[in-house]
């Protein structure tokens, strides 16, 4: 049972049978604060707020801070930021608080903000375990000029400080080259499937070039599954479409379809 329906029991238990909030935590075993949260969150949020909760838009903890901002636009506002994003429920908490101070502030520049915050105090975490004040400094510069984020900068920070021969700005490239993501693997994240990646690559052949130098990071049984995929996909649909090639296996420079 989702915590608005649980607030909405509450509320209609206590209008039908009377009694405290203290007294209905007691009957039904839980905490008052806990029941108070659940019936901030029937009685305060706006009813788009609640569609969105219901639609996993916005988790609970997330609904609940939301529901205290008494300005229903504002409400909105904030939700609207944060829905279906990752931060962390102590983050949308900081967020909220911030746009609930500063009401006429715009709530993506409390979000920017409180994302740089929180970025930078994971990085500083992650460098603590460099020794050396002077390297850490380095590792901390290069980190910036290089866009490194959070969990990358702790790969990063545990190879400095276990590797001390070899220079900051060249740990950092050779991590941050070997996350990258191939043409392929990036696309493929996207999809259930690789049936439904090569139907993407075959609408879209006209603005990708997808090469058999893609498929090198992909384990083996993942690039030849893509291949096979392509290919039966050539066969039936390849025709059809017009605008598919057949899959070239002797250059690693051609492109796939």
């Amino acid at each position: 049972v989702s915590h608005l329906e649980l607030g909405k029991a509450y509320s209609e238990y206590r209008k039908k049978y009377g009694g405290t909030q203290t007294t209905l935590a007691r009957i039904i075993g839980l905490s008052s604060t806990y029941i108070s949260r659940d019936l901030s969150m029937h009685h305060n949020l706006s009813e788009p707020l609640k569609e969105m909760n219901r639609n996993k838009e916005i988790p609970d903890n997330a609904a609940y801070f939301l529901s205290t901002v008494p300005n229903l636009e504002r409400q909105l506002e904030v939700a609207t930021a944060v829905a279906g994003s990752n931060l962390g429920w102590t983050l949308i908490d900081q967020i909220v608080r911030e746009a609930k101070a500063h009401p006429m502030q715009p709530v993506t520049e409390i979000l920017q903000r409180a994302e740089k915050e929180s970025d930078n105090a994971r990085i500083e975490k992650a460098l603590s375990v460099i020794p050396q004040l002077e390297r850490k400094e380095e590792a901390r510069t290069t980190i910036e000029a290089y866009g490194v984020n959070p969990k990358l900068a702790r790969k990063i920070a545990k190879a400095v400080a276990q590797q001390p021969e070899r220079s900051v700005q060249e740990i950092v490239e050779e991590i941050q080259e070997a996350a990258s993501p191939s043409l392929v693997q990036l696309y493929a994240r996207r999809f259930k499937s690789y049936s439904d990646l090569c139907t993407m690559i075959a609408r879209q052949m006209g603005m990708m070039n997808v090469r058999l130098a893609d498929l090198k990071s992909l384990p083996a049984e993942s690039a030849e599954g893509f291949l096979i995929e392509l290919r039966i996909l050539h066969d039936t649909a390849g025709k059809a479409l017009g605008r598919l090639g057949p899959p070239s296996e002797t250059a690693e420079a051609e492109p796939v379809a």
